[in-house]
């Protein structure tokens, strides 16, 4: 079983039904998801999926992050659009966490970007994931770094095999 990251406004659910790529096809398949744990102050929840999928790569993470530090910053639109990704670049403004544990980073955040992946142009690995855009600071990027993430992920408590899945009709 995997474990997915995602952002959810206002999650008032246990289950989902997502359609996530998969390694072993150009199609995307469809999974079973139990919501594991929401992470306090923002719209990330951790998932647990029915099945386990192939991954091309898994991004390495990396918990250095450092004011100055050079990103690129990934986003996804919906399918629908002719440009259906979003990158853009900058470096860590802060790392001071605010009251709910975001940094920021120095350029605007487009709309699509939240839950994608923030990488270091030093050391290409994930330094953070985007919830969002500070409106109140130039629209800059709101970024959870992978070390709060990760701390938070390893205090949940270990996972019970289910009996079965919960429907999610």
């Amino acid at each position: 079983m995997g474990i997915v990251v995602l952002l959810c406004e206002k999650c008032v659910f246990s289950c989902l039904q997502l359609y996530l790529n998969d390694a072993e096809g150009s199609t995307q398949k469809r999974v079973t998801a139990k919501v594991q744990a929401k992470y306090p102050h923002s719209d990330i929840i951790f998932l647990r999926l029915d099945k386990t999928l192939k991954a091309d790569a898994v991004p390495q993470r990396d918990s250095t992050v450092y004011p100055g530090c050079p990103y690129i910053l990934c986003g996804s639109f919906n399918r629908s659009h002719d440009k259906p990704y979003s990158i853009s670049h900058g470096s860590i403004s802060t790392t001071r966490s605010d009251s709910r544990g975001f940094i920021r980073g120095d350029t605007a955040s487009n709309i699509g970007d939240s839950g994608g992946g923030c990488f270091s142009l030093d050391t290409g690995s994930l330094i953070a994931i985007n919830v969002g855009t500070d409106d109140k600071n130039l629209n800059r990027a709101m970024l959870v770094p992978v070390a709060q993430l990760d701390a938070f992920r390893a205090a949940l408590p270990p996972e019970k095999p289910l009996a079965s899945w919960p429907s999610c009709s």
